[in-house]
């Protein structure tokens, strides 16, 4: 079968909505060759006609399929080379087909191709933004603080029989002294990451802590009493270890969940009206301000509608459960992705502004309207993850420093 009758069969596969996740892959990297364009042109106009008002989508790995594309033996030097964006383009109606929702790409194509620019121009009217790494300030209970990002491996302070140790692996972890001894004295620290940073923390009773983007979590040096009790903001994933006379409770304003020894993850951002815990392993109980619960099993998610009180201060008043959740897009920041799975436009800058550090200005009245999917790496820098929203089409971004302005 020649290659230009497997391209064309693939296609209308793609149209029919039948291709298999590597019948994907073998379009994007047919769409490589010269003679794809001239085979395809007809049809990808037909795409446009019939796709433009659909919201039928595949769920594709973007980022591995495009460093499987670079790999190939067949991909030449030269197209090694090119930006990101160049390489997509080639790919445009596969990209399209598999990535765009609501809007039409083909007029995109045509529109973007016609106004390229050279590579050195581009990089000169461009600017980028790193991403986020591990970045973190520990604040003791006596008010120093300490820049983790600049502190060396080992112990880093000293507390009431306790070491704060620096690990190796990035992590900040709290150890006794002496483990025959009880700690001299509790107090309480304050581990945050700013925009632009995550980390990792081991608490004293050895549970897991994992703080997204400006995020925080309040905690003792040693947990004493009948129960362990942690306070939160932002996005805190947990792994508790069990302790079934020392329930672990974490709190966020007037909300608390309550566990013995499981796997979830809090999202509780104070720009956001709703909170949010979903449950990966084992049992939870979430309690709101006004009295209101709910017990979690695996896979659910308690959302938490915030509203403020009389005084004008936040308070939970409504709680509901979602039965089944996506909890590979819930748990993509904790794996190091970005999933989208028909997330509009505003919610997906509210994370990129919090794991790239930028600002936002929008330009364009219909931002909402715009939804993508797609998955890509956190460690990729912003142009690309800008880059690939744009070819979905719909919406142009304009880096300035660090601030990015939104067109329509």
């Amino acid at each position: 079968m020649s290659q230009e009758v497997r391209l064309r069969q693939l296609f209308d596969r793609y149209l029919a909505g039948q291709c298999t996740a590597g019948e994907i892959e073998e379009l994007v990297m047919l769409m490589q060759k010269e003679e794809a364009e001239t085979t395809l042109s007809p049809r990808m106009f037909e795409l446009w006609q019939k796709t433009k008002n659909k919201q039928k989508v595949y769920d594709v790995d973007w980022q591995g399929m495009y460093d499987r594309v670079l790999s190939q033996k067949g991909v030449n030097q030269k197209e090694r080379k090119r930006p990101f964006n160049y390489i997509l383009l080639r790919v445009a109606a596969a990209v399209i087909a598999l990535v765009a929702i609501s809007v039409g790409i083909y007029l995109g194509y045509n529109e973007i191709s016609n106004r390229q620019v050279p590579a050195e121009q581009a990089h000169k009217s461009q600017q980028d933004v790193l991403p986020g790494g591990n970045k973190a300030v520990l604040t003791l209970g006596n008010g120093r603080v300490i820049n983790l990002n600049a502190a060396a491996s080992g112990a880093v302070a000293n507390q009431g029989g306790m070491q704060v140790i620096k690990l190796d692996s990035g992590q900040l972890a709290y150890r006794a002294a002496d483990r025959s001894a009880s700690p001299d004295e509790v107090e309480y620290n304050t581990l945050a990451t700013p925009r632009g940073g995550q980390y990792q923390l081991i608490l004293p009773d050895g549970s897991k802590v994992w703080l997204n983007a400006a995020s925080s979590i309040r905690f003792p040096t040693a947990f004493m009493g009948k129960k362990r009790e942690v306070e939160i903001s932002g996005e805190v994933y947990f792994e508790i270890a069990e302790n079934a006379r020392m329930p672990f409770i974490v709190k966020k304003g007037d909300m608390k969940v309550q566990v013995l020894g499981t796997h979830f993850n809090v999202k509780a951002y104070d720009d956001e009206v709703k909170t949010k815990v979903t449950l990966l392993e084992g049992k939870v109980k979430v309690t709101s301000g006004n009295g209101g619960s709910a017990v979690l099993k695996h896979g659910q998610q308690a959302i938490l509608q915030r509203f403020q009180n009389g005084s004008g201060q936040p308070t939970t008043q409504k709680i509901s459960v979602k039965e089944e959740v996506d909890l590979e897009e819930i748990m993509a920041w904790k794996e190091g992705l970005f999933v989208f799975r028909n997330d509009d436009l505003i919610s997906i800058m509210q994370r990129l502004q919090r794991w790239y550090d930028i600002h936002l200005e929008y330009e364009s009245n219909d931002a909402s309207a715009s939804h993508f999917t797609g998955t890509i790496s956190r460690d990729a820098d912003l142009s690309k993850v800008l880059k690939m929203l744009e070819l979905t089409g719909g919406v142009h971004f304009e880096i300035k420093e660090k601030t990015i302005i939104i067109k329509s």
